[in-house]
């Protein structure tokens, strides 16, 4: 249980590195450039925040078009509750055994 929950782990920092990564360095030119998009300075520059954060994950041209993938941020936290539950699991796996260890060396 201990390896899948690092494996939902490992998953999630992968998904959550391809969500960074369709804005590359500069949005306006992948907006523009790469994707065919208009870049609403306007609008960016009331919203800059907003794509600056760690989570969720949003690289926005404009008020109607995001260049990071709809499936981005909830396979991120799919995979963090995962591996939580995973790691939940194998604590509870090695408490149940080390008690019937225990208990078997008391009888």
């Amino acid at each position: 249980m201990m390896v899948m929950s690092c494996v939902a782990l490992l998953n999630a920092l992968t998904v959550w590195l391809i969500g960074l990564s369709p804005a590359g360095l500069d949005l306006k030119e992948a907006c523009e450039y790469w994707n065919g998009v208009p870049f609403d300075e306007q609008w960016h520059a009331l919203h800059h925040m907003e794509s600056q954060k760690w989570f969720p994950l949003h690289a926005k041209c404009n008020a109607n078009v995001d260049l990071v993938p709809a499936w981005i941020n909830p396979m991120i936290i799919a995979l963090v509750v995962l591996s939580i539950a995973c790691l939940c699991m194998a604590i509870y796996l090695g408490v149940r055994k080390f008690l019937r260890v225990r208990k078997k060396t008391h009888v």
